[in-house]
């Protein structure tokens, strides 16, 4: 992205935006803040968890991130961090334009002159500290809206009466677990009021394990469709933005297992909100790839807990409740086109 804005720059264009297809990365907010409201700046660093290090269970009422000190400097540290990192990056990034002797402002500058930011989350999918923007416009939906699936009614199936949807989307489609996934699938295997859909690609296992309440989907999904229906009561999922979305507005739980990227602060929304819980496998930390020992154990209590009894269903009265909030907002493609208008004729944009 910075490359793109110098070169703009360098050809004397001045009105500019962009779309992430992601969340909106903690350690960019930094670059939104002008001074004025230090006490929105102050909370967002305090209570929202920065991107890559978010953790399950931050938003404990007893022990998370708002009461646990010790998670709580961790976190602020953690921002503080992950800000300096994306500054070092880009000038390390700049120095392609020293060859060619030009040098573009810095990546500060660059980023504070885009006009306006779209962003491929949904303002009611956020945290409550995260700030809200003049220059920031949240599209998350616009996909799923013109197509249309999700934003109709359910589609009423009562038979079997439990379905849990399982897929990690397309960069992995084992979402990581290789080494887990026998196990995963013994879990699911005891669970025999559910019927597992699960969508993980050709391999050796899919071919050889057998389960009457179990389904291995080898080609493309459906997967709007699956989560458009009354009886999917869980969507076990890498927690990507786009995913992240379809089950919002279809009204299902989430069961987080994030790999890299925006996952896991993807994946503690879900959590804050209600609708979700989020088990972790493995991340990454200076470089190193760092493995939940714990990670079965606490998948399978999850699990549980998601598809069973009383917060089994609370978790689908939350995740109903968000969709129906939802749908009361948009559409977004004319939110989007307006603004895009706006721009272009100088009357939106700008800090």
């Amino acid at each position: 992205m910075p490359a793109s804005f110098a070169v703009f720059e360098a050809l004397g264009i001045k009105k500019t935006f962009d779309v992430m297809n992601t969340s909106l990365y903690t350690r960019f907010v930094q670059f939104y803040f002008d001074g004025h409201n230090k006490k929105e700046e102050e909370n967002f660093y305090k209570f929202v968890p920065e991107n890559d290090s978010a953790k399950p269970g931050d938003w404990n009422p007893e022990n998370g991130i708002l009461k646990n000190e010790v998670r709580f400097n961790e976190n602020v540290g953690k921002h503080k961090e992950a800000n300096i990192e994306l500054l070092d990056e880009f000038k390390e990034s700049f120095k392609f334009y020293e060859k060619f002797g030009y040098k573009p402002s810095k990546f500060e500058d660059l980023y504070k002159r885009i006009k306006f930011h779209f962003v491929n989350q949904h303002p009611l999918g956020r945290f409550q500290y995260f700030p809200n923007f003049d220059n920031v416009m949240y599209i998350g939906g616009i996909v799923v809206e013109e197509q249309g699936i999700l934003t109709k009614g359910k589609i009423e199936i009562e038979d079997p009466k439990c379905i849990a949807y399982v897929a990690f989307g397309t960069v992995y489609e084992d979402g990581g677990l290789k080494d887990y996934f026998w196990e995963i699938l013994d879990i699911f295997k005891k669970h025999k009021s559910c019927s597992f859909k699960i969508r993980i690609g050709k391999n050796e296992i899919t071919k050889t394990y057998k389960a009457n309440n179990i389904e291995f989907l080898e080609e493309f999904a459906p997967q709007q469709k699956i989560l458009a229906q009354t009886n999917t009561k869980l969507f076990i999922s890498h927690c990507g933005m786009n995913s992240f979305n379809e089950a919002m507005y279809a009204g299902v739980p989430l069961l987080c297992i994030p790999k890299f990227a925006d996952m896991f602060v993807l994946s503690s929304i879900a959590e804050y909100l209600g609708i979700g819980k989020f088990v972790w496998v493995s991340r990454e930390v200076n470089n190193e790839e760092i493995k939940n020992e714990n990670f079965i154990e606490d998948f399978s209590r999850a699990l549980k807990e998601m598809i069973s009894g009383e917060k089994g269903k609370r978790y689908l009265e939350k995740a109903t409740e968000k969709r129906n909030e939802i749908l009361s907002v948009g559409p977004f493609k004319n939110m989007f086109l307006d603004t895009i208008i706006g721009i272009a004729g100088g009357n939106r944009g700008g800090h």
